[in-house]
């Protein structure tokens, strides 16, 4: 092989893997890269030989540079590639696209220009698999002192003080979940309806992207969670926790076998006298939504989007129809008797997930689509919250999402993949507002109440049995910051799980086992209006 501008490209992998590394921005597995490296740079006679190396080994590279990355290629992941093919072909351009970071372009043709140059002279094959090999040696070094910091560490440390393991706090953890439960109590009248609207695609990193987390978004609701952990990154997982919250947090792959009774939420409320429905603003097919959800309740699922006469606010990211929420809210609610029965509603929205598009509306990037998205979102909530007023009748609504949109690229993630379930993905803005209740609220209670400790769909549930139980809602919401139960951070895709406390995060894959990450900077503390 010529040793020219034949292997400039791989010289561009393995030193941009290198500076990725140096910078802490990439896991390099050496013991995967040098191996890698012989068998790219070793001078091969026949062209035809050359072809079958470079067809075996650059996918092999790729998918090395996306586990070091941190985006292993786990059954989900390979799962929602496999159903690109339902994408729309502008949706599928567009998620091609932010695999490339533009900010990186320039580095990047100035370190190949570099490495043109430098090839001319130097033998550029030999020095990076030098450098490659040098790694461990680094590697080791750094562990010794780390090593001598933790002892030290320990050695001034609280006696008794247990090491951190992360599989042993997950594993107490699960244990500690197992025993805790808030099932409703049956046989007293339903004091009002509970309305959950399951919003897809909205975490407070979201908002702060946008500029918004300074901001109360949520003024007009009584009560907001500031560190709800929705637990997993994608939906039909976060629909099946939400819809078992009176059990505590169960390990991913318990999702898909039978609950408890004490544990499913609709059941339950369905035990407690409440008449159950399920809508949804959109068809339910993608990954088995609808199928899924209907393996929780008996009750028929509902499709606005379906009805005659129902016009589509938007297209989703696969072509499919999209009811406006304001439209598809009002149907639910016109659809009441005066004399109803206390409802309980479980309704899912998917207006802000990746890829809507709005019909006859520009074409907007991903920020710009999505801040657009969120404002009818918001909006839709806002009119339907005031229809409620207006009717007078007792109501609970409860925003929760689903999980966030990862709506900017992070440290460890690509903006918009959402394979690992990293804290800005899965800390969501959970809000609840109280209407039409004969208590009357307190002068001196701030608004909104903010519940500012680690808290789960546990938390919700405790805080429903609370409402549901006692005659004076808003002692329960004055005591709710101290009284709901705290759940600690584990976030869990199944393949795929993170842990944090407030000195370090780890990272669990099938692949590499348990990864110590940086250490988690805390939440933000956000500024919000108080109202009279």
């Amino acid at each position: 092989m010529e040793p020219g501008e034949r292997t400039v490209i791989w010289h561009l992998y393995f030193a941009s893997k290198l500076g990725l590394a140096a910078q802490d921005l990439l896991h390099l597995q050496v013991w995967l890269n040098f191996p890698l490296a012989l068998i790219a740079y070793w001078p091969l006679p026949r062209r035809r030989w050359r072809l079958a190396r470079a067809l075996l080994a650059w996918p092999a590279a790729l998918a090395l540079v996306l586990h070091e990355a941190g985006i292993g290629l786990s059954g989900r992941l390979l799962l929602q590639l496999g159903q690109l093919s339902g994408f729309s072909s502008g949706y599928a351009l567009e998620l091609g696209l932010r695999l490339l970071d533009v900010h990186a372009l320039p580095a990047l043709v100035v370190l190949l220009l570099t490495c043109l140059w430098l090839n001319r002279w130097l033998r550029l094959d030999v020095l990076l698999c030098l450098a490659l090999l040098t790694l461990p040696l680094s590697n080791v070094l750094q562990r010794v002192v780390e090593a001598g910091a933790s002892e030290v560490e320990a050695r001034t440390a609280a006696p008794g003080g247990p090491a951190m393991d992360p599989q042993a706090k997950v594993r107490d953890f699960w244990q500690g979940e197992q025993q805790r439960s808030y099932p409703f109590a049956p046989g007293r009248q339903p004091p009002f309806d509970v309305v959950l609207l399951h919003v897809c695609s909205l975490s407070w990193d979201d908002l702060d992207a946008l500029g918004l987390g300074g901001r109360d978004v949520f003024g007009r609701f009584d009560l907001v969670f500031d560190q709800f952990n929705s637990v997993t990154s994608y939906s039909g997982p976060s629909m099946l926790r939400l819809m078992r919250a009176n059990c505590g947090q169960m390990p991913h792959d318990t999702l898909y076998k039978p609950a408890p009774d004490r544990c499913g939420l609709l059941q339950q409320l369905h035990l407690a006298g409440y008449q159950v429905q399920a809508y949804l603003n959109h068809d339910g097919q993608f990954d088995g939504f609808a199928e899924a959800l209907q393996g929780e309740t008996t009750v028929r699922i509902q499709t606005p989007v379906r009805w005659p006469g129902t016009p589509a606010a938007m297209k989703a990211f696969d072509g499919s129809p999209i009811a406006g929420d304001h439209a598809a809210l009002t149907a639910w609610r016109t659809s009441l008797s005066a004399s109803a029965p206390p409802q309980a509603l479980y309704y899912n929205t998917v207006t802000l997930h990746d890829g809507n598009r709005v019909p006859d509306a520009p074409a907007l990037d991903m920020m710009d689509s999505y801040r657009q998205r969120l404002e009818v979102l918001l909006h839709d909530i806002d009119r339907f919250i005031g229809d409620i007023e207006r009717s007078g009748r007792p109501t609970l609504v409860v925003l929760m999402p689903e999980h966030g949109a990862a709506l900017r690229k992070g440290a460890q993630h690509i903006a918009g993949l959402r394979e690992t379930p990293w804290p800005e993905i899965t800390r969501v803005p959970v809000a609840v507002k109280l209407i039409g209740l004969d208590a009357q609220r307190p002068a001196d209670l701030v608004h909104p109440i903010r519940v500012s400790g680690p808290t789960s769909y546990l938390s919700f549930a405790a805080l429903l049995t609370d409402l549901m139980a006692q005659s004076d809602p808003w002692q329960v919401l004055r005591a709710a910051p101290q009284a709901l139960p705290r759940v600690a951070f584990v976030s869990d895709n199944g393949e795929t799980l993170v842990t944090l406390d407030e000195k370090a995060m780890w990272l669990r894959t099938a692949s590499s086992g348990w990864q110590h990450l940086s250490q988690p900077e805390a939440p933000a503390p956000r500024t919000h209006r108080e109202e009279p």
